[in-house]
Order: C-alpha cells, then sequence, then structure tokens
C-alpha cells in the first residue's frame, strides 16, 4: 500500500520527462500524449489478459458469477463435479491504488452506472469514504484485533456498517490465518477438506449461494434510495450463535456438524423441546431473502428490479428452499422428542 499508489503518481508524472529532448513543444507535448497512452495501457494489461482467459476458456462460468455478484477481477481455473467455481482473485498494484478511490473493481462500477444501479453521486461518495476505509482497516493489525475484540465488533470490510464478532479466539486466529485450523479444533461447520486447502490461495464459489448473498446489496441498495430504515449490527446471544452455526453447516453441507448443533441447540438453548423446534422453524423462515425487506415496501422492491436482478433474486429463494427449507421438512417431530 506504501509503494503502489505514489507508483502511478510518479509514473504518469514522468512521462513528460521522458519525451524531453531538442525538440519544439508540439513535438513534445505529442509524445507525451502517446507516452500516457502507452502507459494506459501497460497497466491495464493484466486487467485485459485475465478478462480475455476468462472469455476464451470459461465464458459460461464468468458469466455467472457476474449474475451472482462475484465482478471483481479473477482468474478462472474451471469447475467442480459439485459445480462449484475455483478461480483466482487478482488484486493488482493497480487495483490496490485505486482502491484509494473506491475504484478497485472498476469494472463493475461501470456496468452498475451503465445499468443504473448506480447514480454519479453514489460513485463520488464511495471516492470520498474509500480512503477512511483503506486507513481504518489498515492500522496495525494486533492493535485493530484488540480493539475490536473489546467492542465486540469487527469494522472490515465497512468502517460504517460494522459486523459482530461471534467469536473472539476464532477472530484472533484469523489475525495469523489460523481461523481455518482453529474451526476445525473447535468441530465448527466446514466447507470439504479439498475445498478449504484450495481456498488458502484461491476462491470456491457457489453461484446459487452467492445469488442469496446478492440479494443483500439489493436490499441495501433498494433501503438506501427509499431512505428506508435498517436494523444496526447487533451481538447476537449465545442461542442465536448456536443457530448461525447450524445454518452455517447447511450451506457448506456438513452433516456431522449440522447433527451437533442440532443437538446443542435443543439441549442447551431450546428450552423445552416444542419451543426449540418452534425457534429453529422460525429461524429458517427468516432466512427467506424476502423477510429481509420491510413487508409494505416488498412489492415496491420486487417491481424495481431489472430482469437480471429479479433473475438473482429468484434464484437466490430457489438456493434458500433447497438449502434451508428443505432441511427444516426433513426434520421431524420425533427428531426432536429423540434429543429429549
Amino acid at each position: 500500500m506504501e509503494i503502489n499508489f505514489p507508483r502511478y503518481i510518479r509514473l504518469f508524472k514522468n512521462v513528460k520527462a521522458e519525451q524531453g529532448g531538442a525538440a519544439g513543444g508540439r513535438f513534445v507535448a505529442a509524445k507525451t500524449i502517446g507516452g500516457t497512452a502507452r502507459l494506459t495501457a501497460q497497466v491495464a494489461l493484466l486487467y485485459a489478459g485475465v478478462s480475455l482467459w476468462n472469455a476464451l476458456f470459461f465464458s459460461d462460468e464468468d458469466d455467472e458469477l457476474r449474475k451472482s455478484g462475484r465482478g471483481q477481477l479473477q482468474l478462472i481455473l474451471g469447475r467442480r463435479e459439485d459445480g462449484t467455481i475455483r478461480s483466482i482473485r487478482i488484486q493488482g498494484a493497480l487495483s490496490d491504488a485505486l482502491a484509494w478511490f473506491g475504484m478497485e473493481d472498476a469494472g463493475k462500477d461501470i456496468r452498475d452506472l451503465a445499468e443504473g444501479k448506480k447514480t454519479i453521486m453514489d460513485q463520488v461518495k464511495e471516492a470520498v469514504v474509500a480512503p477512511v476505509q483503506r486507513m481504518a482497516n489498515s492500522m496495525l493489525p494486533m492493535t485493530k484485533a484488540v480493539g475490536e475484540a473489546l467492542t465486540g465488533f469487527t469494522i472490515y470490510p465497512d468502517v460504517a456498517n460494522p459486523r459482530a464478532i461471534n467469536d473472539r479466539v476464532e477472530h484472533f486466529a484469523r489475525l495469523f490465518s489460523l481461523d481455518m485450523i482453529y474451526r476445525y479444533a473447535a468441530g465448527k461447520p466446514q466447507p470439504e477438506l479439498s475445498k478449504n486447502l484450495f481456498n488458502l490461495v484461491g476462491y470456491t464459489t457457489d453461484p446459487d449461494m452467492s445469488y442469496y448473498y446478492k440479494t443483500y446489496e439489493m436490499i441495501d441498495r433498494f433501503n438506501r434510495k427509499h431512505n428506508i430504515d435498517e436494523t444496526g449490527a447487533h451481538k447476537p446471544n449465545k442461542r442465536g450463535v448456536v443457530l448461525m452455526e447450524l445454518k452455517r453447516a447447511l450451506r457448506y453441507g456438513d452433516e456431522d456438524a449440522a447433527k451437533r448443533y442440532l443437538e446443542k441447540y435443543v439441549t442447551t438453548y431450546g428450552g423445552n423441546i416444542k419451543n426449540a423446534y418452534r425457534g429453529l422453524k422460525q429461524s429458517i423462515k427468516m432466512s427467506d431473502p424476502l423477510m429481509k425487506i420491510k413487508k409494505d415496501y416488498r412489492r415496491q422492491f420486487l417491481d424495481e428490479l431489472d430482469p437480471k436482478d429479479l433473475e438473482a433474486f429468484n434464484k437466490a429463494r430457489e438456493w434458500y428452499k433447497k438449502t434451508y427449507k428443505d432441511y427444516m421438512k426433513g426434520i421431524k417431530w420425533s427428531d426432536f422428542k429423540a434429543l429429549e
């Protein structure tokens, strides 16, 4: 971060000096313009090369990632048997420098502006806030981690919208890239081992799951547009954390962890069995993307979605039904009674 931002300022500043000599001013000006154009092409070469690779060899996967909201620059490596897509995020020096202006995903920003998903003023606001975000999240890691652990909230990735920390030990483990080991040791839900190992160097993306999380972005955008109050960050109680881990196990397809957290929920935090059953049903119901929108605004929200976003919203609800709702249908009252 100390090198990348000044680097590009100096590169462009020095273009004119590189065109010096005894020639007249017009010649130097023309050479300067040419040199600037050439330098711009060079710094964009990585972006163009990765985009060309994806378009030539993995066009379907590239299209799925863009539709599901993962539009940042990434080198696609193919698809696994379970349908998830493997990729490596390309965070080049140019992208790192542009992050100071909120333009690290410039391609996505341009598409959003062209499709009317954001306005020029939205982009200006992002550019104004971006330096604050960069500085806040560039503090000394240990100092920042201690402060976050004490408050119970983390300011990454958005200072204006802090997220609750549900496990302080895991938060510190993440500081040293030991969070995966900690989650295994604690018996927490995990993707299958091959995915976890690949995630040390790249990304494994389930497009259907990404549609689900894209709905949060769509709902946030709708609420901001219409000045609708949103619920702020809050720390869930221990019962809520167990429910979160249970649902995470369902997302990962980790059946063993799902059974452990279901049993823990029922026997430790569910109270009597009937309340535990009702509580889990309510939690699953509230995971429906439609429940994230205030009831009075749901029809308006759906009417304002363009065809692409409506498709994403419908796919998100399909994933929710497959992952959560169908799971609840598979749990019988006798399963709860057996845990009593």
